[in-house]
């Protein structure tokens, strides 16, 4: 659990109670206070187990707002937040003091550690820019999510990748460096963050269909679209991805104007999908 969120202080009583109670059961051999022991130690787990829907009602209620140096760092990486008005940054920065208090970030090194704040800002915007028109932008059931500052292997894809979704375990891994490197456009970076949360979403919302043209027009076009070849996007992720909706909708949001003019049809039903206005 995160030291940082209200199920922590949900709960020390119960910490406090199962302390006295194990003295008395275990020590001073008091059976008469098993059961309190027991429903201390079942509220405990159940605590630790719902910690970020606990933490997600308590902030979505409740939220707080960012650091300065939280906004700044929007301010340096999100041209989405940039172009918002001062009421929807206000929205925004809401949702990611929500989305980065209610999930599970951990950073990858020798051990696992606790995510710095600015990674999960990273993580964070992407998936609220993704959802930013939605009520749902916490993609409910995906409360974990590890970085590494360097690509990595897994059990499921075996070579050095940057990005991956695991839906069975509603988790999300990403090289973080790469992803906080997408965000510079003079980097011309392939967003692996609005990657991992299109292909979520996809999932989360099943049947979606954009009516896509065959295979071989569809990488025509997504180079019209960004100028990214299909190995370029390949080399990006670490593996062939199999989502074309994933890349679309990637494509949507970082390159806009270009793919009103090159895919119309499908602009309009990602304009109603992420209920963007049609322009």
């Amino acid at each position: 659990m995160k030291i940082h969120s209200v199920s922590v202080l949900m709960a020390v009583p119960f910490i406090i109670l199962a302390v006295i109670f194990g003295y008395q059961v275990l020590l001073k051999e008091q059976a008469a206070n098993l059961p309190f022991l027991i429903i201390s130690v079942v509220l405990l787990v159940a605590i630790y187990t719902l910690q970020p829907h606990i933490d997600f009602l308590w902030y979505k209620k409740y939220p707080g707002r960012l650091s300065p140096k939280d906004q700044i760092f929007l301010e340096k990486f999100s041209k989405f937040y940039n172009e918002l008005n001062d009421e929807q940054k206000d929205k925004f920065e809401k949702r990611v003091y929500v989305f980065t208090r209610s999930k599970s970030f951990k950073l990858v090194v020798q051990e696992t550690v606790d995510m710095p704040q600015d990674f999960k800002i990273a993580i964070a915007s992407c998936a609220v820019q993704l959802t930013f028109n939605l009520e749902e932008y916490l993609f409910r059931n995906f409360d974990f999510y590890f970085a590494y500052q360097h690509p990595f292997p897994s059990p499921g894809i075996q070579v050095l990748h940057s990005v991956e979704t695991n839906f069975e375990d509603r988790t999300a891994i990403f090289d973080i460096e790469m992803l906080v490197n997408s965000f510079n456009p003079h980097n011309k970076l392939f967003n692996t963050g609005l990657y991992a949360f299109s292909g979520i979403f996809e999932y989360l919302n099943k049947g979606l269909s954009l009516d896509l043209p065959d295979n071989s027009n569809f990488w025509e076009k997504v180079k019209e679209i960004s100028g990214f070849e299909k190995e370029f996007i390949v080399l990006t992720t670490g593996y062939e991805p199999t989502s074309h909706f994933q890349i679309l909708s990637t494509l949507f949001f970082t390159h806009n104007t270009e793919f009103r003019y090159m895919l119309p049809k499908q602009y309009e039903l990602l304009c109603r999908i992420y209920n963007f206005e049609l322009i």
